[in-house]
């Protein structure tokens, strides 16, 4: 039980922070997305003229609140240019299009982890009571499926988004490819950036942050196959389904009809004084009166098919009454 709870837990602080990160995405433009850093992210994947404007950089701040080394004179012209230098160059130059060339895709993929999150969220809630409520049988299901059912979707839209997105890194090595890779027209006017150290790693960097965050870090992937596995066994433990133990009349219909044509053939294959005297003797050491059967052919055939009409032919649920 304790596992299962502490699996609960987890559960709801990992898709709070997923929430928390697909819904800033979505709603980039009512934050502050002037930081170059930001720029960087949000012009790869994010971008949208008509939602948030023109592309701005007047933040300098970066990490930790250290400056970025920003010139008041942006001499973009030098040989090892900052990173805010470019970034401003870029903003200020680039000829930037409506949007960005993967914003629609990237958009889908925020909407189906919000969902998913959402409901996987719920359904944590719900196995929690279910858990503490020690619920069996078909309640179980109500209280377990339901998280079973998102976990495993969950789990599979991780690797589905980061394999997706994964693959961007074939079109990215560098700030011109990275700005072709966005859609920007005049792409070429920027290739004095690729001499920079920082082109090896920032034009990327929207994209590690992405796979990063979608593919839970692998480790936080692969813990949650192992968690979907344990509220399985627990499921199954839970759940403790009835058995129906099923068994057909067939054979015992025949068997009966079979004893019947036997007692009939061992009558009519003896004499009527010999019948009489077996019948009369049993009769007398029981002290009960016998009457002897005097059917012919037709008589037990007519009787067979009366016995086999009167039987039930179909089959009958025997409930183990040791079972729960």
């Amino acid at each position: 039980m304790l596992k299962s709870v502490l699996i609960v837990l987890w559960t709801i602080i990992q898709t709070t922070a997923h929430i928390a990160f697909s819904l800033g995405s979505f709603f980039i433009c009512r934050f502050d997305h002037t930081n170059y850093l930001v720029v960087v992210y949000y012009i790869t994947y994010l971008y949208d003229y008509d939602k948030c404007g023109r592309v701005r950089v007047t933040n300098s701040t970066g990490p930790f609140g250290f400056l970025a080394g920003r010139n008041d004179v942006c001499d973009c012209a030098a040989s090892e240019p900052s990173l805010y230098n470019i970034t401003h160059t870029i903003a200020e130059k680039a000829q930037f299009p409506r949007y960005a060339s993967r914003y629609f895709r990237t958009q889908v993929y925020l909407l189906l982890f919000v969902i998913i999150d959402v409901f996987w969220l719920l359904s944590s809630l719900l196995l929690l009571v279910g858990i503490c409520c020690r619920v069996k049988r078909n309640f179980a299901t109500v209280f377990y499926l339901p998280w079973l059912i998102t976990a495993g979707l969950a789990v599979l839209l991780d690797v589905t988004a980061s394999v997706h997105f994964g693959l961007d890194f074939l079109d990215i090595y560098n700030y011109t490819s990275w700005l072709r890779f966005i859609g920007v027209e005049n792409y070429m006017d920027f290739k004095e950036f690729n001499k920079a150290p920082s082109s090896v790693y920032i034009p990327a960097a929207s994209t590690v942050v992405l796979v990063t965050v979608w593919s839970r870090f692998v480790a936080f992937w692969i813990l949650n196959i192992v968690n979907f596995f344990t509220i399985s066994n627990e499921f199954t433990i839970a759940y403790k389904k009835r058995k129906n133990i099923k068994q057909t009349n067939e054979e015992s219909i025949r068997n009966r009809i079979g004893a019947w044509n036997s007692f009939y053939d061992s009558i009519s294959m003896k004499s009527p004084s010999a019948s009489s005297a077996d019948l009369h003797g049993m009769s007398a050491d029981s002290g009960m009166v016998l009457a002897r059967p005097n059917l012919n052919r037709t008589d037990r055939a007519s009787t067979d098919m009366e016995i086999c009409t009167s039987l039930p032919s179909s089959t009958a649920i025997i409930e183990d009454p040791h079972v729960m």
